[in-house]
């Protein structure tokens, strides 16, 4: 049985009910943590459920409202003395941007009790240190820069048996075109696409489980049939789990 726990449901808009962008999703070796936005950390001390280590942080593109928990979620570890390997997984612009100021704000290496392990994110296929197996590509959300640094990015992670995709920000649905087969899951945001064509484009892949997410404060979340707005603290069990949303 594997679980996927949303930390964040909103967008780069502050909400009061929902932190921004973060999603964990359990794996064989501990926790994968799919973007930081502020307020993760605080949503992981409300549950004391959570049991799992974050073995792996894996951040999709260079925007506050999808990284700016990450030093708050690493202060927590250090206070907590955390002993074993954390990876960050990212964008190179972003991985240089945060060994230039995390060691700025105490959060350098000589300062954690843990090593951090920096591994650029880029297109193709990674075993992650969680224990997850996860295609990246990228989107038409965020472009590189003219040295092909940085850009967006969309996942497709195992997790046990089943394939979910994680949309990440997008401009279009087309980076999500022929990257549906055979998917159970799909978590889409909806701040840039419209989220029923997005239910629609799942649908016609025959996705089961179609979760929306990144919602803007002034945003509508009408009924959609065969979907379901995500809220912060919602967890999704695996289809494989018997057990149901």
């Amino acid at each position: 049985m594997a679980i996927i726990r949303f930390l964040g449901t909103g967008s780069g808009y502050p909400h009061p009910d929902r932190g921004s962008s973060s999603v964990l999703v359990e794996g064989t070796d501990g926790a994968l943590l799919i973007d930081a936005g502020e307020g993760c950390a605080r949503r992981l001390a409300e549950e004391v459920l959570w049991k799992q280590e974050i073995r792996t942080i894996l951040l999709t593109h260079a925007h506050a409202d999808h990284s700016a928990g990450l030093p708050m979620l690493l202060n927590g570890m250090k206070a907590d003395r955390r002993t074993s390997p954390l990876e960050l997984i990212a964008p190179m612009g972003l991985l240089e941007g945060w060994e230039s100021f995390l060691p700025a704000i105490r959060l350098g290496e000589d300062r954690l009790t843990f090593p951090l392990e920096l591994r650029e994110l880029k297109p193709g296929r990674y075993n992650t240190s969680s224990g997850h197996k996860l295609d990246a590509w990228t989107n038409d959300h965020l472009p590189a820069d003219r040295e092909g640094r940085g850009g967006s990015y969309s996942l497709a992670v195992e997790i046990e048996s089943e394939k979910w995709v994680f949309s990440g920000d997008l401009g279009s649905l087309e980076p999500l075109e022929g990257k549906l087969d055979r998917a159970a899951g799909l978590v889409v945001e909806t701040r840039h696409v419209d989220p029923n064509q997005a239910v629609q484009l799942a649908k016609k892949a025959g996705i089961g489980t179609i979760l929306l997410t990144h919602i803007s404060a002034d945003q509508d979340t009408p009924p959609i049939d065969d979907a379901i707005w995500a809220w912060d603290n919602l967890v999704v069990y695996t289809r494989d789990s018997g057990k149901s949303i």
